[in-house]
């Protein structure tokens, strides 16, 4: 089982390397995209049944260079790579390959939004304020604010667009006093931000090109398309409403109080069972 401490350690690609040349190739990795997601890992694998301190946790910086150092052959030590779906799920795009897991949604951080970790969440916090919140009443919400968002992913994606989208901050476009997404001021920075790039596109034009995405987004497929740092985002906004529920409580304290909860989640569940399957095999 992981501990904390454990759980804070990790090695990079080269160290490992340089360890296994040193000491041989006794210790299996777990190799992962990057050091911000040890804090998820911690949480997660509090549900595995191996024992963590016989396996180190290697960072790869990105997606592309674990990948490469795979392709190429030049890992030299018995491994797992867990990576982010990001858009290769919803594009039925993912590799089969034994050594990959991929996670169910976009990222990591998705886990921590699905119904079960919601509802255990709204559980926690019961107030006379938020006793009749459910999870429906969040993802119902976050459609009818984020599917513009959501499409003009979708249209990046499809159209090859070379804009900062999916990593940028939902803060910049989020009404504090209406608790609205400004859908307006997020068309006028797309349109700058393509003019920037060389596409010229009208406000309009643009308009209608992103509602042709719209049929897509559904509640089945959201977690495929919205990356999760937004999802987390836009749910920590949604019980911003209620300041004496929130009150002393940033961003990073509410992730912790999903993360407390994110063995409710199936799926997370399912990803430790795959985790732990895969490194029996090694083991």
């Amino acid at each position: 089982m992981m501990n904390s401490r454990e759980s804070d350690y990790y090695l990079s690609i080269q160290e490992k390397n340089q360890a296994t040349r040193l000491e041989g190739n006794k210790v299996p990795s777990l190799i992962i995209e990057g050091k911000t997601d040890l804090k998820m890992y911690r949480f997660l694998l509090k549900q595995s049944l191996l024992d963590w301190n016989d396996i180190d946790i290697v960072v790869g910086t990105s997606k592309s260079n674990i990948l490469a150092h795979h392709d190429s052959g030049t890992l030299r030590f018995n491994y797992v790579i867990l990576l982010d779906s990001d858009y290769e799920r919803y594009q039925k795009k993912l590799r089969e390959d034994k050594a990959i897991i991929y996670t169910h949604f976009y990222n990591i951080e998705n886990y921590l939004t699905t119904d079960r970790v919601l509802e255990a969440t709204i559980q926690d916090f019961t107030t006379t304020q938020c006793s009749t919140i459910t999870s429906d009443d969040i993802l119902n919400d976050l459609l009818e604010n984020l599917t513009i968002y959501m499409t003009a992913c979708l249209a990046k994606l499809k159209e090859g667009w070379t804009i900062k989208l999916e990593d940028c901050s939902l803060e910049r476009w989020w009404d504090q006093s209406s608790h609205k997404f400004d859908s307006e001021q997020f068309i006028t920075y797309l349109v700058n931000e393509l003019a920037e790039k060389g596409n010229d596109v009208t406000i309009e034009n643009l308009k209608i090109l992103i509602d042709t995405f719209s049929p897509e987004i559904k509640k089945s497929s959201l977690d495929l398309i919205l990356n999760g740092k937004r999802k987390v985002e836009f749910i920590y906004f949604y019980f911003s409403r209620y300041r004496t529920l929130m009150e002393g409580r940033n961003k990073r304290l509410f992730m912790i109080d999903l993360l407390k909860n994110v063995d409710k989640s199936p799926q997370a569940v399912h990803l430790v069972k795959m985790l732990d399957q895969a490194f029996l095999r090694l083991i």
